[in-house]
């Protein structure tokens, strides 16, 4: 079983088809988190808030869902010496939330490249006026399996444009998902946030397009694809970059690794603070 990680993963997004042609995809085998052994070094720091969009509950529940998302997202960061020093929960109701919470995919009237809905979602970001990511997780994106999408490649510093932040798919009702399925979003949440931060996949599907970064190893496909799909998967490029965080797609074991220059491309990010 696969599902689409992230939507908006080319250099340069020309249409919704391409754009989920690109798409970090996880094949269902679990993807267990380790020490990257970065260590030392200055400590940044990222604050997050999260939007539940046309989804309400007692705050005991929100904070229990959101803290087993964050022990997972501040093990990853911790690796790289980053911090999330501030988490806030935003509830958003209303007939605005109920038509935003489905996000339909295909729908670009105004020829951006990127879903209406979701463009009009991220601009709620001004309801935060603080300098943390906002992620609105929302009910659904289509129906093709998306797990999640930024803004952009990097996201803007400043609230309340059709870029700013990152929605994340619940499958139907945040409130519902178990522990596998928070932790699996928790990496969604992370990956994702690598892209508004500022980095690429280190190698697309295809094999044929890669990051900007010298010290990321690339997985070309003349070299690495053995099976001859016209793809290069996690594990044909095992010993190449398949073990780094922003790798295309996930396999099944650790992928974690981030490398200095992706780090500094974060750490350059306006929501990033330096401790």
């Amino acid at each position: 079983m696969k599902k689409i990680y992230c939507v908006n993963c080319l250099k340069k997004v020309s249409s919704l088809t391409a754009i989920l042609a690109s798409a970090w995809m996880l094949a269902m085998g679990g993807c267990d988190l380790v020490d990257t052994g970065s260590g030392g070094g200055a400590t940044y720091l990222l604050g997050i808030n999260f939007h539940l969009v046309a989804m309400n509950g007692p705050d005991a529940a929100k904070n229990s869902q959101i803290n087993v998302m964050m022990d997972v997202i501040r093990r990853v960061y911790k690796n790289v010496d980053f911090e999330v020093d501030s988490v806030n929960i935003y509830t958003h109701t209303g007939p605005d939330a109920d038509r935003l919470t489905n996000i339909d995919i295909y729908l670009d009237e105004d020829n951006s490249g990127w879903p209406d809905q979701m463009e009009e979602l991220l601009t709620w970001s001004a309801r935060a006026p603080d300098r943390n990511l906002d992620i609105f997780l929302v009910r659904s994106i289509g129906d093709e399996g998306i797990l999640g999408a930024a803004g952009d490649i990097p996201g803007p510093s400043q609230k309340g444009t059709s870029r700013s932040g990152m929605i994340l798919n619940t499958f139907g009702d945040f409130f519902t998902m178990n522990r596998a399925e928070l932790e699996l979003q928790a990496t969604t949440v992370v990956h994702e946030a690598g892209h508004y931060l500022g980095s690429y996949h280190t190698t697309e599907s295809e094999g044929l397009d890669f990051d900007y970064l010298s010290d990321t190893p690339e997985c070309p496909q003349w070299s690495f694809d053995r099976n001859h799909d016209g793809q290069v998967s996690a594990s044909e490029c095992f010993g190449q970059d398949g073990r780094y965080l922003m790798f295309w797609v996930a396999g099944d074991f650790a992928q974690e690794t981030i490398s200095a220059m992706q780090k500094d491309q974060w750490a350059g990010h306006g929501y990033v603070r330096k401790k």
